[in-house]
């Protein structure tokens, strides 16, 4: 009887999502947390996501030559966007830029919580859909040349939308506006920049890209319900208050060094 009853009080935590234990548990080699929701609890939202068809469209087209041009011609745009290609916990420093200052477990302990967690709300939702509906990546329907900037034989067999770097860039930006809404042009900026990587690099089309930054938008908004999300974004809130009225240094100086390098 003891043991029913405790598998009913774990699985009515898991469903309704109450607070959780603030450590870095992983379920992941990549360092997201474990999201603050059941990895299953958004599955009832994949009927509403409209995926691309696997044909891609004229302005998916344009944009893949695009990338190519871009790719041929400006190396040092490719290899930022190489960068970013990069898909770990790391995603949330390539952000400290954009807000003034330093974003690490360190650092900002409570902001990384939060990113930490509610980027893996967004991977559980991508990643269902990916293993759902399939589209084939660019650089593989036009049969390019491994250039060797990622780990393209990897994802070869991934579906190419939705984005999931998009999706976790869309879900920080979202989430980093409502924190430092006074860094809103910069954050924009830099969410923007990471988005376009993916079809720079010819990993995606615009339109997945586009799709995966409105799941990441979505999972935000339905966090925004969730108790224990509300409560960290409430502690990281008073966190970057807190260093706000310090006078931290990388408030006034970080993102000016930035553009003067």
């Amino acid at each position: 009887m003891k043991k029913i009853l405790f598998l009913v009080i774990t699985l009515l935590l898991c469903v309704l999502s109450f607070a959780q234990e603030r450590v870095f548990t992983k379920d992941n080699n990549y360092g997201f947390g474990t999201g603050f929701l059941c990895k299953d609890a958004l599955s009832y939202v994949i009927p509403a996501i409209d995926i691309p068809s696997a044909r891609p469209s004229m302005r998916d087209s344009l944009f893949y030559l695009k990338g190519l041009q871009i790719r041929k011609e400006n190396k040092e745009r490719v290899l930022k966007a190489a960068q970013d290609a990069v898909w770990n916990i790391e995603i949330i420093s390539s952000f400290s830029d954009a807000v003034g200052i330093e974003l690490s477990a360190d650092n900002t302990p409570e902001l990384w919580y939060l990113l930490s967690e509610a980027i893996q709300d967004t991977d559980h939702l991508i990643v269902a859909i990916k293993s759902k509906y399939f589209r084939q990546r660019p650089y593989i329907r036009w049969n390019e040349p491994d250039d060797g900037v990622a780990d393209r034989s990897r994802l070869a067999e991934t579906s190419s939308s939705p984005s999931g770097h998009s999706g976790l860039a869309a879900t920080i930006m979202s989430i980093l506006l409502e924190i430092y809404p006074s860094r809103a042009a910069d954050i924009i900026a830099r969410g923007k920049e990471f988005i376009s990587a993916r079809w720079i690099l010819g990993f995606h089309y615009i339109s997945d890209c586009e799709l995966g930054a409105q799941i990441g938008g979505y999972v935000v908004n339905i966090l925004h319900s969730n108790p224990s999300f509300l409560a960290q974004l409430d502690r990281a809130k008073k966190e970057a208050a807190l260093l706000s009225r310090k006078g931290h240094p990388c408030f006034t100086t970080l993102h000016n060094d930035s553009n003067n390098k």
